[in-house]
């Protein structure tokens, strides 16, 4: 509450120095659960971002490594396989509106389908991307 602020992307509040970047910061017996966004997802844990490498910088740091990652993203944006390199962090699971797709030892498990119905955004975005 009382920790210094500045303006980052997009004019956004963000701390200045985040605690996990000091020394005496955030352990990893500290952090549990990682949300991440993205733009897609497969279902073994890969994830597209904006392209900078952020969320895996972040990801990679001591704070974090032990935490369960997720990503959260609409049914649309899940894809056959995101490429991957080495310096990309998996997640461990990625929920819809439709499926959880957990990942163990590279494999994804999906825990059955609920009963939304994928918004009509979605399906928008689906008919304009398509190739």
């Amino acid at each position: 509450p009382d920790d210094p602020v500045k303006a980052g992307h997009w004019a956004v509040p963000e701390p200045a120095r985040p605690r996990w970047a000091t020394p005496n910061g955030v352990t990893p017996t500290r952090v549990d659960l990682v949300v991440t966004p993205g733009l897609a997802f497969d279902r073994i844990g890969g994830r597209v971002g904006h392209g900078r490498g952020y969320y895996d910088r972040l990801l990679a740091g001591t704070a974090l490594q032990q935490a369960f990652k997720v990503g959260l993203a609409l049914e649309c944006q899940m894809v056959a396989r995101v490429p991957m390199n080495a310096r990309d962090i998996r997640l461990d699971a990625v929920v819809t509106e439709r499926a959880v797709y957990r990942r163990q030892n590279g494999h994804a498990n999906k825990i059955p389908k609920s009963k939304f119905q994928i918004p009509r955004k979605c399906n928008q975005l689906r008919q304009r991307f398509q190739p």
